[in-house]
């Protein structure tokens, strides 16, 4: 096996690992390795439809992981918001009902 075939059967578990994530974070982490392998293994043996796809994929791959990071930290967010306006209606309450 050339140094080349190894990198492609890197490249291919990569994918077949992103595909069998549930977690969309490190799913988007391991297509970008993906990509990036595929781009090297496209580029060493002239595969100009493999590093290319890869080049167009590892961009869009980028943008979504920031979108979930950003959907993530909102979702933080919200939650911390809501756990603090209950906390002050419960404390409400408790002062209502201890006078």
């Amino acid at each position: 096996m050339s140094h080349w075939d190894a990198i492609g059967y890197v490249a291919s578990t990569l994918v077949l690992t992103a595909f069998g994530m549930k977690s969309i974070i490190p799913l988007r982490l391991v297509a970008m390795c993906s990509n990036l392998v595929f781009i090297i293994y496209g580029l060493g043996l002239e595969l100009t439809p493999v590093w290319s796809l890869h080049a167009a994929l590892l961009p869009l791959n980028a943008w979504r992981l920031v979108e979930a990071l950003g959907a993530r930290k909102l979702l933080e967010h919200t939650c911390f918001a809501r756990r603090l306006m209950m906390s002050r209606s419960l404390g409400a309450a408790h002062m209502t009902s201890v006078r």
